[in-house]
């Protein structure tokens, strides 16, 4: 994948859902000066990814694996289902994925 994400899913590999990176940096990262805080879908373009979409900002700190955002594709592939800690509790939310075309393209440069 081109991004940096903690944890993917897919359903049937034409559609990878990533969950990002922590809103702030974990020491493992300190050689990047970006984060990447947000629910990531990539479409399979046939030689390997397209560049990643932008579904939601997820704000997680990762602090802790309830706050991770462990995004999942639903099962009929329409919604993505994800958790944030970035309100100090764990909540859950249910994002439509709509048109990939729509979602902004994640720029590597900024963030």
């Amino acid at each position: 994948m081109p991004a940096y994400c903690r944890h993917f899913h897919s359903l049937d590999g034409s559609l990878v859902v990533g969950g990002g990176s922590p809103v702030y940096l974990l020491p493992a990262m300190l050689n990047s000066t970006v984060t990447w805080p947000y629910i990531q879908l990539y479409r399979a373009d046939g030689a390997g990814w397209e560049a990643p979409r932008i579904l939601a900002f997820h704000g997680s700190t990762f602090n802790g694996q309830r706050s991770h955002s462990h995004p999942f594709l639903t099962p009929e592939g329409l919604h993505i289902l994800y958790t944030s800690g970035g309100s100090r509790y764990a909540n859950l939310y249910l994002a439509p994925v709509g048109d990939l075309d729509d979602l902004p393209v994640l720029d590597f440069g900024t963030g």
